[in-house]
């Protein structure tokens, strides 16, 4: 009766409790709508009932949110807002992780809440990524981010995922290292190919670039942006193009035609055969030949005055260059250094320098004037022009090059085999930056800001830049195949809910899954009592929100009481009701087979009656049946006249007292207490077989159907 009497009095509360406009205390909150009656109720009826059903029900909601739970079982809710959000962010930072390794459906984000949560039953789902879901949960007693990703280091395939899952945490958490496990995503899909020690350089700058978008060249980025640019930097192509003279050539007559560039940036091991430069110098009978490296043309170029740059002085630099790089090695030779060209008068009237370079054949003779004079007048002067050009143009991006790429990308003598994966992913990199940069609203420059990011349209971007030059079945691509999908609900979706730290929908959806509740399912008062609480108690302090999740609260912890309460007398919402515990009563009975010595027939008896069933009218009255009464032949035999009794086993057929009756309660004092007025049948006659005079009277047990009215108070249990 104490427990029903509490039952009442906080269902009436929480019909009746105002809303508050404002709350800073949300467990304090709790505490005034269940103010007077809360501690016994939550610990005798719904802490009980809802923790073991939770538990119950899902094995995984248990261990994400166990802290939740047994704060819920205990007096103590004080502390009950900050250990919900605490559990919840875990679990979902959990549940993104493990959606983006489990290889699902990635567009159906509800089946793969669900999916999540059967994983962790003992009768679970089959598969790989249930067993190191359960193996982290129920071995390791870890979370399964923790275990994966944080106790151990994550495996190239599962770093976007580690990254997504942290950053999930962190933003839920309230921590600024949100954005950062953001770019660290961005930075894994994007170069998720390059391998090495150039991995952790390329990184850093990405982040940077990330992390100031507006601080990439313009130059850089149109130079990087030219069409089918990606195509061109593959190994295979890069090889034919720069290793094709007539190619090269082309792109010194026009550069924008060709990304020729390309060559001398990554410089290709083809390019020092096909760009060398073959100086032959004949005077008289003798002749030399030399090779100049292309690299090494420039500062011959660089040496002749801009007022005499023409035929006579490039021809002359350039046999000047093929004799000092003869004669420097005469130094091993004394009868070389001897001999001509290193010794005696060079160039003299006649004699002819032949230029062979890019599939050109450029001569020149030294005429009568000592002038080197081309058989095509200023063909070579146009040709290094050309060059220079181009030179200028190689070293205008190179300087558009962070610092930390200029010493791998456009060095001919010392360019490696990773400098074309390298050209690949500046060219990625510097791509998203370009996008982020024209979408600045997705990005924020305040790094302790993560409300404002679009971490679904970020991570698309980073996508399309990582699909550039790449198998288009990456891991790193893969995992992301739920972000902007057409069907169902997706990441990008989620990921909005996180960054904005909307704890509230983000445990409804997280609980309904796991506890198998749909929306539009009746029922199971414990779960939506837990959701409802849920959403109270992480709901953000918002007038007209508030007041309606606080009216869903105490509704749902409403139905949650009635369904508790299954004792006593029936109700509107439960009108029948059957027990097999007896009834006990108090009753003011009627019967002529009482009135066996006399002319009263009244009696004051207890009865048991069993089994019962009640049917409620209303809240207030309602009928009720009964077939048996067990103590009504002890009643007999103590309140029968004294005498001599004869067939006395026919009381047991007084036991059977079919009865029918009405009730009227009062439940607002208590549901076990009730009113009753019935009538029934009793089975058992009693006839006088002794004289009226006789000291000592005589009667005899018959088989005889008699009514009974009855009038009293019972207790129903």
């Amino acid at each position: 009766m104490r427990h029903a009497a509490a039952l009442v009095v906080l269902v009436a509360a929480l019909t009746t409790a105002r809303p508050t406009p404002a709350r800073a205390d949300l467990g304090s909150s709790i505490y005034d709508d269940v103010r007077d009656v809360v501690e016994e109720l939550i610990r005798s009826e719904i802490a009980g009932s809802v923790v073991a059903t939770i538990r119950t029900r899902s094995p995984g909601v248990g261990f994400y949110f166990d802290d939740t739970l047994e704060r819920l079982a205990s007096p103590y809710w004080g502390s009950l807002p900050r250990v919900f959000r605490d559990d919840l962010t875990v679990a979902v930072a959990d549940y993104t992780y493990f959606h983006l390794t489990s290889g699902g459906d990635p567009t159906d984000l509800d089946r793969s809440l669900a999916r999540f949560f059967k994983c962790t039953a003992l009768a679970s789902e089959p598969g790989a990524d249930c067993d190191r879901l359960r193996a982290a949960l129920l071995t390791a007693r870890h979370p399964l981010l923790d275990e994966e990703c944080v106790r151990t280091a994550p495996s190239a395939g599962r770093r976007v995922a580690c990254d997504l899952g942290l950053a999930t945490r962190a933003a839920l958490s309230g921590k600024g290292a949100a954005r950062r496990h953001v770019m660290d995503a961005v930075a894994d899909v994007v170069l998720a190919d390059v391998e090495g020690p150039l991995g952790p350089r390329l990184r850093e700058i990405l982040l940077a670039w990330l992390d100031r978008p507006d601080t990439v060249p313009t130059d850089l980025i149109e130079q990087l942006s030219v069409t089918d640019l990606i195509a061109a930097l593959d190994d295979q192509v890069l090889a034919r193009v720069c290793g094709d003279k007539d190619g090269l050539r082309r792109y010194l007559e026009n550069p924008a035609s060709a990304p020729g560039w390309a060559c001398f940036a990554v410089s290709a091991a083809q390019l020092p055969d096909a760009a060398v430069m073959t100086i032959a110098i004949t005077e008289a009978t003798q002749t030399t030949t030399e090779k100049l490296a292309f690299w090494r043309l420039s500062p011959v170029l660089a040496t002749i005055p801009e007022a005499d740059f023409g035929d006579n002085a490039i021809y002359g630099a350039l046999a000047e260059a093929a004799f000092n790089a003869r004669c420097k090695g005469s130094v091993r030779s004394e009868a070389l250094a001897r001999e001509w060209p290193c010794s005696g008068k060079r160039l003299g009237v006649g004699a002819v320098v032949a230029i062979s370079w890019l599939g050109l054949d450029l001569v020149a003779k030294v005429d009568a004037d000592g002038k080197l004079r081309g058989e095509v007048p200023k063909e070579m002067a146009r040709w290094m022009r050309r060059w220079q050009r181009v030179t200028a143009e190689l070293d205008r991006i190179k300087a558009t090059l962070p610092v930390g790429l200029r010493s791998i990308l456009f060095v001919p003598d010392t360019g490696g085999a990773s400098a074309a994966a390298t050209l690949r992913a500046t060219v990625r990199m510097t791509r998203l930056a370009a996008r982020i940069k024209e979408r600045w609203y997705l990005w924020s420059t305040d790094a302790r800001d993560a409300g404002d990011l679009d971490v679904g349209e970020l991570l698309d971007l980073a996508r399309e830049a990582a699909a550039l030059g790449r198998d288009a079945g990456a891991d790193a691509i893969r995992e992301l195949g739920g972000i902007g999908g057409d069907a169902g609900r997706d990441l990008a979706d989620w990921f909005r809910l996180i960054v904005k730290a909307d704890h509230r929908t983000l445990a409804i959806d997280l609980l309904r899954a796991g506890l198998e509740l749909a929306a539009d399912r009746a029922g199971r008062p414990q779960e939506r009592f837990f959701i409802s609480l849920a959403a109270y108690v992480l709901d953000a302090t918002d007038g007209d929100t508030e007041a309606m999740t606080r009216s869903a609260f105490r509704a749902a912890a409403k139905d949650l009481l009635l369904s508790v309460e299954t004792h006593g007398l029936p109700r509107e919402g439960s009108r029948w009701r059957g027990r097999l515990v007896p009834r006990l009563s108090l009753r003011f009975a009627v019967n002529d087979q009482q009135a066996v010595s006399g002319a009263d027939r009244r009696r004051t008896v207890v009865s048991a009656d069993w089994p019962t069933a009640m049917v409620a009218v209303n809240d207030y009255a309602g009928l009720e049946v009964s077939l048996l009464d067990p103590i009504a032949p002890l009643a007999e035999l103590g309140l029968r006249d004294a005498g001599d009794y004869a067939d006395g086993s026919l009381l047991v057929l007084d036991a059977v007292r079919p009865r029918v009756g009405v009730w009227v309660g009062v439940p607002q004092l208590s549901r076990r207490l009730a009113l009753s007025l019935g009538a029934g049948a009793r089975l058992v006659g009693v006839d006088r077989t002794s004289d009226p005079a006789a000291v000592t009277p005589a009667f005899r047990y018959v088989r005889r159907t008699s009514l009974t009215v009855d009038l009293g108070v019972e207790l129903v249990f």
